[in-house]
């Protein structure tokens, strides 16, 4: 089974400002607490959307919805990889992101 921990992070979106910042993601929809699972999944807890993260995009408020690249994927774990002391869950991301590296949208 999965594990999953709420979704806070630097902004995925290569060369963004903010992706060194940890920011509590929120669903645009309805504004439920995100939360990213050990094999590359995002979920929203309020209506429980979910899916790969290299299909969602990123608005941070430093520019408009934007898909993550593998970069700022990685980028991303890293500021994660403070703030979540299981090395086994910030390891199975990281997997999960080399295996979709191909699949990244963002430039």
């Amino acid at each position: 089974m999965s594990k999953k921990v709420r979704f806070i992070a630097g902004c995925p979106v290569k060369g963004c400002i903010n992706g060194n910042i940890p920011i509590y993601w929120c669903h645009n929809q309805d504004d439920g607490a995100m939360y990213i699972f050990d094999n590359g999944y995002l979920e929203c807890d309020d209506c429980e959307t979910n899916g790969l993260i290299i299909d969602w995009k990123f608005d941070c408020g430093e520019h408009d919805y934007e898909y993550a690249s593998f970069q700022g994927y990685l980028n991303m774990i890293a500021v994660l990889g403070h703030l979540v002391a299981d090395e086994d869950f910030i390891d199975d991301c990281i997997d999960a992101g080399k295996r979709q590296r191909r699949r990244f949208r963002g430039k």
